[in-house]
């Protein structure tokens, strides 16, 4: 219990966009509902944050 309770708000506050943590996180819920291996949902939660931040540096 303790290391979801430090890992949560982790995931949403350290990227620089708490919108890119939000939203990785749901994916990688997605995923994981679907049957992904946690491998695979660590790099899709990985590219989403850096797309998500990539795309704020050029539309912000």
């Amino acid at each position: 219990m303790t290391l979801a309770v430090m890992t949560f708000p982790a995931m949403v506050t350290a990227p620089q966009i708490p919108l890119a943590g939000i939203l990785a996180l749901l994916i990688g819920i997605a995923a994981a509902w679907k049957g992904l291996n946690m491998v695979g949902i660590a790099v899709l939660c990985c590219v989403v944050v850096f797309v998500c931040e990539t795309a704020a540096v050029y539309f912000m």
